[in-house]
């Protein structure tokens, strides 16, 4: 499902809602059930820390993409995630842009088994503008040009069935 997030500009108090592109290359832990609050808050503080240590977060503002990669993971790792990946319902192999990085990534795992993981520079498969290494937008305001947008919430789209989400590029 498609993610939906709102900013407000600081400066003219235009608000938008915005639907994003995410791409997340690498396994996801899902939290062990039956956890208490404060045993759920101590997983995700661990969990956001292995995600800090363990993967490269890119973003597009023009595009409102966020593209996630892993720095450190073994090749047997990889390979259960692709196959899991292959057979789920948003499968990286319907875009050629994450397929080539699949590959980048394998190969890395192949050709340099133990290193950390470094694509060099990357473009945005929607405008080509050089994707930058932060894990958050930096919106713009399309009202007033204004850098000073806020980000007010987050929730989930829906689309029209059989609309694909992100859009192939």
């Amino acid at each position: 499902m498609p993610g939906i997030l709102e900013y407000t500009c600081g400066n003219c108090g235009f608000k938008e809602e915005v639907l994003y592109k995410e791409f997340f290359l690498c396994p996801e832990a899902s939290p062990p059930h039956n956890m208490t609050p404060t045993e759920y808050k101590a997983w995700e503080r661990e969990h956001f820390a292995w995600l800090k240590s363990n993967t490269r977060r890119y973003t597009c503002d023009a595009c409102w993409l966020i593209l996630s990669v892993p720095i450190n993971i073994s090749l047997s790792d990889w390979k259960s995630w692709k196959a899991s990946n292959e057979r789920g319902h948003r499968s990286y192999s319907k875009y050629p842009f994450v397929q080539k990085l699949v590959l980048l990534i394998e190969r890395h795992l192949i050709d340099q088994p133990g290193a950390s993981i470094d694509l060099g520079s990357l473009s945005c498969p929607y405008c080509n503008k050089l994707l930058e290494e932060r894990g958050e937008f930096k919106p713009v305001c399309p009202q007033c040009g204004s850098g000073e947008a806020k980000f007010g919430g987050h929730g989930v789209a829906s689309l029209p069935r059989g609309k694909v989400w992100p859009p192939i590029a």
